[in-house]
């Protein structure tokens, strides 16, 4: 049930924010490229816990001048890990400077950071007893590197691009019946999406 409600409030804030950047793309409708729609298919590693798992987000981006952009990004993972287990939901807003080839199809190097509201329900254990079930809000911060290649001239009013990100974000910690649980993660993986 918990998982259910999860999904549904990430796809009601996800619709949100894609209405929110369509809002916005419209009152930039002069420019060449207004901003950036996609989704990532991720590996993340949490420090505190033993193994990578999956995560996948949505994100989009409206630019703010010819190479820097302002965006969100909301994702999830699920965390299974012996003593804990729940869902960990992102919600990222990030500043990207860009820097890009010149020609009919290129390349771009994006660098960016920003500041996160990361939602944690989950499922505590101790000695394979449930001890707590709960849902936590916890602050964090983050930077990434990505590269992209756009498959369509750059002047084209619709783009396809793929490309490649890392990405480091500290979340706040905390400690529940002696365990501490940090969710500080490293991110490495693809992202597909298109300009417009």
């Amino acid at each position: 049930m918990r998982r259910a409600l999860s999904i549904m409030w990430v796809a009601k804030v996800t619709v949100v924010v894609l209405f929110t950047i369509s809002c916005l793309s419209v009152l930039k409708a002069g420019a060449e490229e207004q901003g950036e729609l996609g989704i990532k298919l991720q590996s993340i590693n949490f420090e505190g816990l033993s193994d990578s798992k999956a995560y996948a987000s949505v994100f989009g981006y409206i630019n703010t001048s010819p190479n820097g952009a302002i965006g969100f990004e909301i994702g999830t993972a699920n965390i299974d890990d012996g003593y804990i287990s729940g869902d960990f939901t992102p919600i990222e807003v990030n500043l990207k400077l860009r820097a890009k080839s010149r020609g009919e199809t290129g390349f771009a190097l994006d660098l960016g950071g920003g500041v996160s509201y990361n939602i944690l329900s989950y499922t505590l254990y101790v000695d394979n007893v449930k001890v707590a079930d709960e849902n936590k809000n916890l602050v964090g911060w983050q930077a990434f590197v990505s590269g992209k290649y756009f498959f369509t001239p750059p002047r084209a009013s619709f783009g396809i691009f793929a490309g490649a990100e890392i990405k480091y974000q500290w979340v706040d910690s905390f400690s529940e019946y002696g365990n501490k649980i940090d969710l500080s993660n490293t991110r490495f993986g693809i992202e597909l999406g298109v300009m417009f």
